[in-house]
Protein backbone atom coordinates (compact mmCIF):
# COMPACT_ATOMS: atom_id res chain seq x y z
CA UNK A 1 0.00 0.00 0.00
CA UNK A 2 2.87 2.33 0.70
CA UNK A 3 4.70 1.49 -2.20
CA UNK A 4 1.31 2.14 -4.32
CA UNK A 5 0.66 5.77 -2.07
CA UNK A 6 4.62 6.23 -3.40
CA UNK A 7 4.32 5.97 -7.13
CA UNK A 8 1.21 8.19 -7.44
CA UNK A 9 2.97 11.29 -5.24
CA UNK A 10 5.75 10.63 -7.86
CA UNK A 11 3.24 10.73 -11.04
CA UNK A 12 1.44 14.01 -9.49
CA UNK A 13 4.07 15.48 -9.36
CA UNK A 14 5.33 14.74 -12.78
CA UNK A 15 2.23 16.05 -14.34
CA UNK A 16 2.57 19.17 -12.38
CA UNK A 17 5.85 20.05 -13.20
CA UNK A 18 5.36 19.47 -17.08
CA UNK A 19 1.79 22.04 -16.67
CA UNK A 20 2.70 25.53 -18.45
CA UNK A 21 3.60 28.44 -16.37
CA UNK A 22 1.94 31.29 -16.18
CA UNK A 23 3.58 34.48 -17.60
CA UNK A 24 2.07 37.13 -15.70
CA UNK A 25 -1.30 38.17 -17.70
CA UNK A 26 -1.98 35.48 -20.34
CA UNK A 27 -5.12 37.47 -21.93
CA UNK A 28 -2.52 40.42 -22.59
CA UNK A 29 -0.03 38.12 -23.97
CA UNK A 30 -2.07 36.89 -26.18
CA UNK A 31 -3.16 40.57 -27.45
CA UNK A 32 0.45 41.47 -27.83
CA UNK A 33 1.17 37.88 -29.91
CA UNK A 34 -1.50 36.36 -31.57
CA UNK A 35 -1.13 32.74 -32.16
CA UNK A 36 -0.61 32.94 -35.80
CA UNK A 37 2.14 35.49 -35.59
CA UNK A 38 4.53 34.06 -32.76
CA UNK A 39 6.21 32.06 -35.03
CA UNK A 40 7.91 34.03 -37.29
CA UNK A 41 8.56 37.10 -34.09
CA UNK A 42 7.78 39.86 -36.71
CA UNK A 43 4.30 41.65 -36.99
CA UNK A 44 3.90 43.63 -40.13
CA UNK A 45 1.27 46.20 -40.93
CA UNK A 46 0.49 49.17 -43.11
CA UNK A 47 -2.48 51.67 -42.82
CA UNK A 48 -3.98 54.87 -44.09
CA UNK A 49 -5.82 57.88 -42.42
CA UNK A 50 -8.33 59.56 -44.70
CA UNK A 51 -8.56 63.27 -43.67
CA UNK A 52 -11.21 65.97 -43.51
CA UNK A 53 -9.23 68.70 -41.99
CA UNK A 54 -9.58 72.96 -41.48
CA UNK A 55 -6.90 74.85 -41.66
CA UNK A 56 -6.70 77.68 -39.68
CA UNK A 57 -4.44 80.73 -37.61
CA UNK A 58 -4.13 84.04 -36.82
CA UNK A 59 -3.33 85.70 -40.10
CA UNK A 60 -6.37 84.67 -42.86
CA UNK A 61 -7.38 88.52 -42.94
CA UNK A 62 -7.49 89.67 -46.45
CA UNK A 63 -8.28 93.37 -45.96
CA UNK A 64 -10.41 95.75 -43.27
CA UNK A 65 -13.43 97.95 -44.42
CA UNK A 66 -14.51 100.96 -43.08
CA UNK A 67 -18.44 100.99 -42.00
CA UNK A 68 -20.62 103.62 -40.50
CA UNK A 69 -20.74 104.44 -36.91
CA UNK A 70 -23.05 106.75 -37.30
CA UNK A 71 -26.26 106.06 -39.57
CA UNK A 72 -27.14 109.60 -39.22
CA UNK A 73 -24.15 110.28 -41.16
CA UNK A 74 -24.57 109.66 -44.42
CA UNK A 75 -20.49 109.27 -45.53
CA UNK A 76 -18.55 107.47 -42.68
CA UNK A 77 -15.45 109.21 -43.02
CA UNK A 78 -16.72 111.40 -40.11
CA UNK A 79 -17.52 109.23 -37.85
CA UNK A 80 -15.30 105.89 -39.35
CA UNK A 81 -15.42 102.67 -37.83
CA UNK A 82 -13.72 99.45 -39.07
CA UNK A 83 -14.41 95.68 -39.68
CA UNK A 84 -11.74 93.14 -40.54
CA UNK A 85 -12.32 90.92 -43.38
CA UNK A 86 -11.14 87.03 -43.00
CA UNK A 87 -11.33 83.96 -44.76
CA UNK A 88 -13.44 81.64 -43.49
CA UNK A 89 -11.75 78.01 -44.26
CA UNK A 90 -13.38 75.07 -45.55
CA UNK A 91 -12.77 71.44 -44.70
CA UNK A 92 -10.32 70.20 -47.13
CA UNK A 93 -9.55 66.38 -47.75
CA UNK A 94 -5.81 64.99 -46.48
CA UNK A 95 -4.12 61.43 -45.81
CA UNK A 96 -1.49 59.89 -43.90
CA UNK A 97 -0.24 57.00 -44.90
CA UNK A 98 2.20 54.31 -43.10
CA UNK A 99 4.01 50.99 -41.92
CA UNK A 100 5.06 49.35 -39.37
CA UNK A 101 7.49 46.58 -38.35
CA UNK A 102 6.57 44.60 -35.03
CA UNK A 103 9.59 42.42 -32.93
CA UNK A 104 6.90 40.26 -31.04
CA UNK A 105 9.50 38.95 -28.92
CA UNK A 106 10.78 42.32 -27.39
CA UNK A 107 7.07 43.81 -27.91
CA UNK A 108 8.86 46.99 -29.56
CA UNK A 109 7.30 48.84 -33.28
CA UNK A 110 9.02 50.80 -35.57
CA UNK A 111 6.73 52.93 -37.26
CA UNK A 112 6.72 55.37 -40.42
CA UNK A 113 4.56 57.31 -41.92
CA UNK A 114 3.24 60.07 -44.16
CA UNK A 115 0.87 63.04 -44.05
CA UNK A 116 -0.46 65.46 -46.29
CA UNK A 117 -2.46 68.04 -46.95
CA UNK A 118 -3.45 70.75 -49.11
CA UNK A 119 -5.90 73.45 -49.09
CA UNK A 120 -7.07 76.87 -50.89
CA UNK A 121 -9.85 78.98 -49.56
CA UNK A 122 -10.86 82.57 -50.26
CA UNK A 123 -13.75 84.99 -49.88
CA UNK A 124 -14.59 88.35 -51.62
CA UNK A 125 -16.21 91.97 -50.24
CA UNK A 126 -17.93 94.54 -52.12
CA UNK A 127 -18.49 97.87 -50.74
CA UNK A 128 -21.66 99.94 -51.15
CA UNK A 129 -22.44 102.08 -53.68
CA UNK A 130 -22.20 105.08 -51.53
CA UNK A 131 -19.81 107.90 -51.51
CA UNK A 132 -17.33 107.35 -48.98
CA UNK A 133 -17.18 103.96 -48.05
CA UNK A 134 -14.07 102.19 -48.74
CA UNK A 135 -12.15 98.35 -48.54
CA UNK A 136 -8.52 97.98 -48.75
CA UNK A 137 -5.87 96.95 -47.04
CA UNK A 138 -4.77 96.88 -42.78
CA UNK A 139 -2.11 99.33 -43.56
CA UNK A 140 -3.36 101.81 -45.98
CA UNK A 141 -7.12 101.90 -44.61
CA UNK A 142 -7.83 105.53 -44.83
CA UNK A 143 -8.23 108.19 -47.43
CA UNK A 144 -6.22 106.72 -50.02
CA UNK A 145 -8.24 102.93 -50.13
CA UNK A 146 -10.94 105.20 -51.08
CA UNK A 147 -10.32 104.60 -54.89
CA UNK A 148 -11.09 100.61 -53.58
CA UNK A 149 -14.11 99.01 -53.94
CA UNK A 150 -13.60 95.31 -53.79
CA UNK A 151 -11.43 92.81 -52.00
CA UNK A 152 -10.51 89.30 -52.97
CA UNK A 153 -8.86 87.46 -50.43
CA UNK A 154 -7.29 83.53 -50.93
CA UNK A 155 -5.57 81.37 -48.62
CA UNK A 156 -3.24 78.69 -49.72
CA UNK A 157 -2.37 76.29 -47.10
CA UNK A 158 0.39 73.19 -48.42
CA UNK A 159 1.54 70.66 -44.95
CA UNK A 160 3.60 67.64 -44.88
CA UNK A 161 5.03 65.64 -42.19
CA UNK A 162 7.36 62.45 -42.11
CA UNK A 163 7.82 60.81 -38.95
CA UNK A 164 9.43 57.79 -37.71
CA UNK A 165 8.80 56.52 -34.13
CA UNK A 166 10.34 53.52 -31.88
CA UNK A 167 7.57 52.28 -29.61
CA UNK A 168 6.86 50.02 -27.01
CA UNK A 169 3.89 48.64 -25.66
CA UNK A 170 2.85 48.67 -22.21
CA UNK A 171 0.24 46.90 -19.98
CA UNK A 172 -1.47 49.53 -17.07
CA UNK A 173 -4.84 48.12 -15.89
CA UNK A 174 -7.16 46.02 -16.76
CA UNK A 175 -8.67 46.60 -20.54
CA UNK A 176 -5.91 49.28 -21.18
CA UNK A 177 -3.08 49.18 -23.46
CA UNK A 178 -0.55 52.39 -24.15
CA UNK A 179 2.36 52.27 -26.99
CA UNK A 180 5.02 54.44 -25.24
CA UNK A 181 7.05 55.98 -28.32
CA UNK A 182 9.45 58.34 -29.21
CA UNK A 183 11.54 59.38 -32.89
CA UNK A 184 11.86 61.77 -35.48
CA UNK A 185 9.79 64.01 -36.82
CA UNK A 186 10.07 66.24 -40.20
CA UNK A 187 7.61 68.80 -40.61
CA UNK A 188 6.71 71.37 -43.89
CA UNK A 189 4.62 74.55 -43.24
CA UNK A 190 3.67 76.50 -46.42
CA UNK A 191 1.21 79.79 -46.17
CA UNK A 192 0.28 81.63 -48.55
CA UNK A 193 -1.92 84.85 -48.27
CA UNK A 194 -2.93 86.71 -51.30
CA UNK A 195 -5.39 90.27 -51.12
CA UNK A 196 -6.69 91.77 -54.78
CA UNK A 197 -8.39 95.20 -54.32
CA UNK A 198 -10.26 96.78 -57.50
CA UNK A 199 -12.39 99.79 -58.15
CA UNK A 200 -15.51 99.48 -59.84
CA UNK A 201 -13.99 99.70 -63.53
CA UNK A 202 -10.88 98.03 -62.48
CA UNK A 203 -8.67 100.26 -63.69
CA UNK A 204 -6.88 100.42 -60.54
CA UNK A 205 -5.49 97.53 -58.82
CA UNK A 206 -3.29 96.50 -56.13
CA UNK A 207 -2.58 92.67 -55.29
CA UNK A 208 -0.54 91.94 -52.14
CA UNK A 209 0.96 87.94 -51.80
CA UNK A 210 2.59 87.01 -48.90
CA UNK A 211 3.98 83.96 -48.77
CA UNK A 212 5.65 81.89 -45.58
CA UNK A 213 7.64 78.86 -45.93
CA UNK A 214 9.04 76.76 -42.64
CA UNK A 215 11.05 73.26 -42.83
CA UNK A 216 12.18 71.78 -39.97
CA UNK A 217 12.86 68.95 -38.20
CA UNK A 218 13.42 67.65 -34.73
CA UNK A 219 13.05 64.65 -31.23
CA UNK A 220 8.88 64.15 -30.64
CA UNK A 221 7.81 61.95 -27.89
CA UNK A 222 3.92 60.35 -27.92
CA UNK A 223 1.54 58.26 -26.60
CA UNK A 224 -1.25 55.77 -28.29
CA UNK A 225 -3.43 54.65 -26.05
CA UNK A 226 -6.66 51.75 -26.34
CA UNK A 227 -9.09 50.91 -23.87
CA UNK A 228 -11.08 47.64 -24.80
CA UNK A 229 -14.44 48.83 -24.27
CA UNK A 230 -16.31 45.78 -25.34
CA UNK A 231 -15.09 42.12 -26.73
CA UNK A 232 -13.03 43.79 -29.74
CA UNK A 233 -14.53 47.04 -29.65
CA UNK A 234 -11.98 50.32 -28.50
CA UNK A 235 -11.70 53.49 -27.24
CA UNK A 236 -8.51 54.79 -29.11
CA UNK A 237 -6.14 57.88 -28.72
CA UNK A 238 -2.85 59.56 -28.99
CA UNK A 239 -1.29 62.69 -28.11
CA UNK A 240 2.24 63.80 -29.43
CA UNK A 241 4.61 66.24 -28.47
CA UNK A 242 7.41 67.76 -30.76
CA UNK A 243 10.36 70.70 -31.02
CA UNK A 244 11.07 71.34 -34.71
CA UNK A 245 14.00 73.15 -35.39
CA UNK A 246 14.75 74.52 -39.19
CA UNK A 247 14.42 77.79 -41.36
CA UNK A 248 11.81 79.89 -42.13
CA UNK A 249 11.78 82.04 -45.18
CA UNK A 250 9.66 84.80 -45.86
CA UNK A 251 8.60 86.41 -49.30
CA UNK A 252 6.03 89.27 -50.06
CA UNK A 253 5.04 90.82 -53.44
CA UNK A 254 3.29 93.97 -53.87
CA UNK A 255 2.23 94.97 -57.21
CA UNK A 256 -0.12 98.25 -58.51
CA UNK A 257 -1.69 98.73 -61.57
CA UNK A 258 -2.92 102.35 -62.09
CA UNK A 259 -3.61 104.34 -65.38
CA UNK A 260 -2.28 107.98 -64.42
CA UNK A 261 0.70 106.07 -63.17
CA UNK A 262 1.94 105.63 -66.62
CA UNK A 263 2.18 109.69 -67.62
CA UNK A 264 4.62 109.70 -64.80
CA UNK A 265 6.58 106.95 -66.29
CA UNK A 266 6.00 104.32 -64.25
CA UNK A 267 5.80 100.55 -65.23
CA UNK A 268 2.72 99.14 -65.91
CA UNK A 269 2.26 96.71 -63.37
CA UNK A 270 4.58 98.53 -60.49
CA UNK A 271 6.02 95.61 -58.52
CA UNK A 272 7.45 95.55 -55.46
CA UNK A 273 9.19 93.32 -52.84
CA UNK A 274 9.35 92.35 -48.92
CA UNK A 275 12.44 89.47 -48.30
CA UNK A 276 13.31 87.92 -45.37
CA UNK A 277 15.55 84.99 -46.63
CA UNK A 278 16.10 82.22 -44.03
CA UNK A 279 15.82 83.17 -40.39
CA UNK A 280 16.11 80.09 -37.61
CA UNK A 281 12.71 79.20 -35.94
CA UNK A 282 11.81 76.98 -33.33
CA UNK A 283 8.34 75.27 -33.64
CA UNK A 284 6.48 73.27 -31.04
CA UNK A 285 3.92 70.96 -32.02
CA UNK A 286 1.08 69.75 -30.27
CA UNK A 287 -1.49 66.83 -31.70
CA UNK A 288 -4.37 64.76 -30.29
CA UNK A 289 -6.69 62.13 -31.51
CA UNK A 290 -9.59 60.44 -29.93
CA UNK A 291 -11.98 58.05 -31.23
CA UNK A 292 -13.48 54.41 -31.27
CA UNK A 293 -11.57 50.97 -33.39
CA UNK A 294 -12.84 47.95 -34.00
CA UNK A 295 -10.56 44.96 -35.00
CA UNK A 296 -11.20 42.09 -36.60
CA UNK A 297 -8.96 39.10 -36.40
CA UNK A 298 -8.85 36.06 -38.80
CA UNK A 299 -6.47 33.56 -40.29
CA UNK A 300 -3.75 35.30 -38.79
CA UNK A 301 -4.96 39.06 -40.02
CA UNK A 302 -5.47 41.81 -37.96
CA UNK A 303 -7.82 44.52 -39.76
CA UNK A 304 -8.55 47.29 -37.58
CA UNK A 305 -11.33 50.53 -38.63
CA UNK A 306 -11.25 53.56 -36.45
CA UNK A 307 -13.12 56.99 -36.62
CA UNK A 308 -12.37 60.04 -34.91
CA UNK A 309 -11.51 63.76 -34.33
CA UNK A 310 -7.95 65.13 -34.22
CA UNK A 311 -6.54 68.38 -33.56
CA UNK A 312 -2.43 69.71 -34.72
CA UNK A 313 -1.52 72.91 -33.85
CA UNK A 314 2.28 74.34 -34.20
CA UNK A 315 3.26 77.20 -32.69
CA UNK A 316 5.08 80.55 -34.09
CA UNK A 317 4.83 78.31 -37.73
CA UNK A 318 4.01 81.30 -40.15
CA UNK A 319 5.73 84.78 -40.56
CA UNK A 320 4.18 87.53 -42.11
CA UNK A 321 5.76 91.48 -42.96
CA UNK A 322 2.83 94.14 -43.06
CA UNK A 323 3.87 97.72 -43.56
CA UNK A 324 3.13 100.22 -40.93
CA UNK A 325 0.99 103.65 -41.64
CA UNK A 326 1.42 106.32 -42.54
CA UNK A 327 2.67 106.15 -46.15
CA UNK A 328 4.67 108.68 -47.14
CA UNK A 329 4.13 110.56 -50.61
CA UNK A 330 7.47 111.01 -52.74
CA UNK A 331 8.38 114.57 -54.08
CA UNK A 332 7.17 114.87 -57.35
CA UNK A 333 4.88 112.18 -57.54
CA UNK A 334 1.32 114.44 -56.48
CA UNK A 335 -0.97 113.94 -54.36
CA UNK A 336 -1.13 111.09 -51.25
CA UNK A 337 -3.91 109.68 -52.80
CA UNK A 338 -2.55 109.03 -55.91
CA UNK A 339 1.08 108.07 -55.21
CA UNK A 340 0.29 105.13 -52.46
CA UNK A 341 -2.28 103.53 -55.10
CA UNK A 342 0.81 103.97 -57.38
CA UNK A 343 3.46 102.43 -54.94
CA UNK A 344 3.93 101.37 -51.64
CA UNK A 345 6.32 104.05 -49.58
CA UNK A 346 6.17 103.07 -45.46
CA UNK A 347 7.59 104.46 -43.37
CA UNK A 348 8.50 101.17 -41.59
CA UNK A 349 7.59 97.53 -40.97
CA UNK A 350 5.91 94.94 -38.56
CA UNK A 351 6.72 91.10 -38.44
CA UNK A 352 4.04 88.76 -36.89
CA UNK A 353 4.13 85.55 -36.28
CA UNK A 354 0.94 82.97 -36.12
CA UNK A 355 -0.03 79.56 -35.33
CA UNK A 356 -0.79 77.08 -38.16
CA UNK A 357 -4.13 74.68 -36.96
CA UNK A 358 -5.42 71.60 -38.27
CA UNK A 359 -8.32 70.50 -36.89
CA UNK A 360 -10.90 67.92 -38.17
CA UNK A 361 -12.37 64.51 -38.13
CA UNK A 362 -10.52 61.34 -39.48
CA UNK A 363 -11.20 57.88 -40.84
CA UNK A 364 -8.82 55.05 -40.25
CA UNK A 365 -8.44 51.37 -41.81
CA UNK A 366 -5.31 49.32 -41.02
CA UNK A 367 -3.80 45.42 -41.31
CA UNK A 368 -1.60 43.49 -39.45
CA UNK A 369 0.08 40.34 -40.61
Amino acid sequence: MNICRFFIACSLVATLSAAPKSKGNPVYEEELNPPALKNNGMTYGCYADWLYLQPNGSNFYYGIENIILDPNIAVPTYSPNWNVLEVDPDYHCGFILGTSARFDEANVCLDLNWERLRAQDSDHFQTPSSTGFLVGPVFDAGAPSTVYNTAQGTMISHFDAVNLTVGKQVYTVQSFYADLYGGLGFTRIEHISQAEYTNAANATQRICRSTSLFTGAGPQIGIDYNYRLYKEFFLTGNSSFALLMGQMKNNTRFQSSVDPSVALGVPQPNVQKLRVPDRSQLVAGLEQKLGLFYRIIWKGVTATIAAGYQCQIYLDAVQSFDLTSPQVAPVGLGTPLTTTAIALLPEGFERTISNFILTGPYAFLGVEF
